[in-house]
């Protein structure tokens, strides 16, 4: 019980034996988890966070592109992702990665811009605040721009020139000092 956080609404304890949760649909249709503990046999419920969307367009060099993630029929090049998916350090980088991996765009490169006219380009280490009120891309009218190659960037393995593997040896003589040893 001590992995729960206190702010998902369980109480560690160590009555309880056994605890088993599932997530389901409530009447609000909000995910929630509900988990049975044996020792007791009672039901303890805690409502999972809301989503927090990032908002962005998608496009490759040609034009817009059809998002995977779009929620809007009239604009099929709008994606979202729900931030919590995000694991951190929440950079450029882990973004463009998880957009990439929703899109099936995994073996392209992409440029991410802070916005939709693509004049700001933004480096893969930079920072997101996505814990914070607002952050880059939390409005759906001003998302960030994603631009994909249209070819796969990933050379495979059979493209490259095998006479360039070649295994290298070498020796290291070790000698410690007795004044930097450790105890």
């Amino acid at each position: 019980m001590s992995g729960f956080p206190k702010s998902a609404g369980f109480v560690a304890s160590s009555t309880f034996l056994t605890t088993t949760c599932q997530l389901v649909k409530g009447n609000q249709q909000r995910l929630r988890a509900t988990c049975k503990h044996s020792a007791v046999g009672e039901t303890t419920w805690a409502v999972l966070p809301e989503p927090r969307y990032g908002y962005y367009r998608l496009y490759d060099e040609d034009g817009a592109l059809a998002s995977k993630t779009s929620f809007d029929s009239e604009d099929s090049s709008l994606g979202r992702i729900d931030t919590h998916s995000i694991a951190p350090p929440q950079t450029v980088s882990s973004l463009s990665f998880q957009v990439t991996k929703a899109e099936g765009f995994v073996t392209r490169t992409v440029k991410v811009y802070q916005d939709m006219d693509g004049e700001v380009l933004m480096s893969d280490n930079d920072h997101l605040p996505l814990q914070a009120q607002a952050y880059l891309g939390h409005l759906e009218d001003e998302p960030i721009t994603i631009v994909c190659s249209q070819e796969n960037s990933m050379t495979p393995l059979s493209a490259v020139d095998l006479s360039l593997l070649t295994q290298i040896r070498g020796g290291v003589a070790w000698n410690p000092s007795e004044t930097h040893q450790a105890d």
